[in-house]
């Protein structure tokens, strides 16, 4: 067998296991509203909610969000039992609607403000009589912008989910009934947020362990129609080590003059910058504050974004951390979660099951829920502690003795339930 396609393979994951080079995440809790709770909610068997405007009438159920058809009972309840499987209890292929009202508060007059939905399926988005978007990706968070629709007031969303118009991906573990299934719903975080008119919209950290520094891209947006001036100003910590560190801080200048921008800049900490690996999984917090004027009128807006210094590569047959020699031997995970139907989207759940992989000394995790995740927003369930991979020992090392094989010291403990699976 060839060693290259599983070098390939390995290093797509310590690009999802090692560092998250995920969005930048916002700091500012005031321009957050939490869209979690009860919402309003009808099927549509016959197709019919687009042509007759089921979005601007009050819909006749209510259901559970973040959740499913199947964690709400909705749909057709089955007894189908197949041999090879868990099944699902309540099953729905097919459009639903979901409707709630939502109180723009007067603090986010001209703001810049987005509907985001980390995880869901086909979606088509109204607020009250305005048809602000649709989105299918299976892959990244569906995010929509609701600016010109959302006034400081009282409004009414309406969202419909088709989970039977899919990509032609085939019997893909995101939308397959025998793993997580083809579940209809919203789950992760679910919320409206609001920005300055101009804003930063992504930030992506490339760490150089010769150099000593590290390339950072930024993606800034202005929507005020006029060209944006004005400075980055970029500082660091480094955390999750016997002694934290502040390092320098840097100021780059700044010009925004399209609706999409793209900065580039090389950021040097100074200092000794800890190094991360799975030994000591050393990370630094990257924090950006952005000024800027535009017209007559002067915006902010301010992010962090974690990551760590780290250098992973091939040499020959081996893979090298830093310089040094790593044997990874990991699982893989095809979003086989009976309980719900879908893959976790909370820290904690993520925690369990990643102390569970290291305990078997498998630390790397390939996650189809993980590959399905990669966005330009930073998943809820995703932390830095949740990147950081404790030390082997020595019985958990590889053996190239093929005789040998690593035997865990203990049993694994297997439950089962019927909460929302059904076994044959």
């Amino acid at each position: 067998m060839s060693f290259l396609p599983n070098v390939r393979i390995l290093l797509s994951l310590l690009a999802l296991t090692c560092i998250p080079l995920l969005a930048a995440v916002s700091e500012n809790s005031d321009k957050v509203l939490s869209l979690a709770g009860e919402w309003r909610f009808q099927l549509d068997a016959e197709d019919a909610g687009v042509a007759a405007k089921w979005h601007a009438r009050k819909l006749n159920d209510t259901v559970q969000l973040p959740g499913t058809t199947d964690t709400n009972q909705k749909g057709t309840k089955t007894d189908y039992r197949p041999t090879d499987r868990l099944a699902r209890v309540w099953s729905w292929i097919g459009p639903a609607w979901y409707q709630r009202e939502v109180t723009i508060p007067e603090s986010w007059q001209g703001k810049r403000i987005t509907l985001f939905f980390e995880r869901t399926k086909n979606t088509r988005v109204w607020v009250d009589d305005i048809f602000v978007g649709r989105e299918n990706s299976l892959s990244v968070p569906h995010v929509f912008d609701v600016t010109q629709a959302m006034k400081p007031g009282t409004h009414t969303i309406t969202v419909l989910i088709d989970n039977a118009k899919l990509p032609p991906v085939g019997p893909a573990h995101a939308v397959d009934e025998r793993t997580q299934t083809n579940w209809n719903g919203i789950v992760g975080t679910m919320e409206l947020r609001a920005t300055d008119p101009v804003w930063i919209d992504d930030v992506q950290v490339y760490p150089s362990v010769s150099n000593k520094n590290a390339r950072v891209r930024v993606s800034l947006g202005n929507i005020t129609g006029n060209p944006a001036k004005g400075k980055l100003t970029v500082s660091s910590k480094s955390y999750n080590v016997a002694t934290p560190a502040d390092f320098q801080t840097q100021t780059v200048e700044v010009a925004a003059p399209e609706r999409e921008n793209v900065l580039e800049f090389t950021y040097t900490p100074g200092g000794e910058v800890p190094l991360w690996d799975e030994f000591q999984p050393a990370l630094i917090k990257l924090d950006l504050k952005l000024e800027t004027t535009a017209g007559t009128h002067a915006f902010a807006d301010q992010c962090s974004q974690r990551f760590g210094m780290r250098e992973f590569i091939r040499d020959g047959n081996r893979l090298l951390i830093n310089g040094k020699l790593v044997y990874l031997r990991g699982r893989l995970d095809c979003a086989n979660y009976p309980l719900t139907g879908y893959a976790p989207m909370t820290v904690g759940e993520w925690r369990k099951i990643f102390k569970i992989s290291k305990d078997w000394g498998l630390p790397p995790l390939l996650s189809r829920r993980l590959m399905n995740s990669v966005s330009t927003s930073k998943p809820s369930f995703l932390t830095n502690e949740a990147h950081s991979t404790p030390p082997m020992t020595k019985t958990q090392r590889f053996t190239t003795s093929t005789s040998s094989h690593w035997k865990p010291s203990r049993r694994m403990s297997l439950s089962t339930t019927t909460a929302h699976a059904r076994a044959a």
